[in-house]
């Protein structure tokens, strides 16, 4: 996905990867705050079908795989997409 920041940068970040990072409860554990998806179980032909505006601090992505549930807050699309380490309270075993 490319997006175009307010700064005038721009970055992409592959879809896998958005998808992986998705931080809603089906996703990861509320209690134990664990992964629940493998990245590697992740389709290789995964897009999203719609990305719509959450106010003025999220994006709402509806995938090709039936997942819409998850909010992604431009700070952590931000951080996913230069590289930063924005899950330090997200845990994976992968």
């Amino acid at each position: 996905m490319s997006i175009a920041w307010s700064s005038g940068e721009t970055t992409v970040v592959p879809f896998v990867e958005l998808r992986y990072r998705c931080r809603c409860a089906e996703c990861v554990d509320e209690w134990t705050r664990r992964r629940r998806i493998e990245k590697s179980r992740i389709r290789a032909d995964i897009s999203p079908l719609r990305v719509e505006a959450v106010g003025r601090y999220a994006v709402q992505i509806d995938w090709n795989d039936g997942h819409k549930t998850g909010i992604y807050p431009y700070s952590l699309l931000y951080a996913i997409a230069t590289g930063q380490s924005p899950e330090s309270d997200v845990t994976s075993d992968s």
